[in-house]
């Protein structure tokens, strides 16, 4: 590592999460942000996010936290509701089945 960059995409960060190949950023708005692996980055998307990219599905939730696992994620929102995405290998998302989830539910 050179030096520190500053990523211009984001202000007002209030919190962030880091796991093998994700990263989250949440703003003062409770908007979440992803940047890393295609499948964990909560958009369906099929190409890893080289820059911070807001998670659409969880846009209109008012975001209170969030973390990674290996390689998986999870947010709660305001109202104490979780939601998880990502790899599923071992049940870790909660959702009563091994599928992997590249949108957050």
């Amino acid at each position: 590592m050179k030096s520190f960059t500053k990523i211009p995409e984001l202000q007002n960060v209030v919190l962030i999460a880091a796991g093998q190949n994700i990263s989250l950023f949440v703003d003062e708005g409770r908007r979440v942000y992803s940047a890393g692996s295609a499948l964990l980055h909560g958009n369906a998307s099929k190409k890893n996010q080289v820059f911070p990219t807001p998670i659409e599905t969880l846009d209109d939730k008012q975001i209170k936290t969030v973390s990674c696992g290996y390689v998986h994620c999870a947010a709660v929102d305001s109202e104490g509701r979780l939601y998880t995405w990502g790899s599923n290998s071992y049940y870790q998302l909660g959702h009563n089945n091994d599928v992997q989830l590249a949108r957050s539910r």
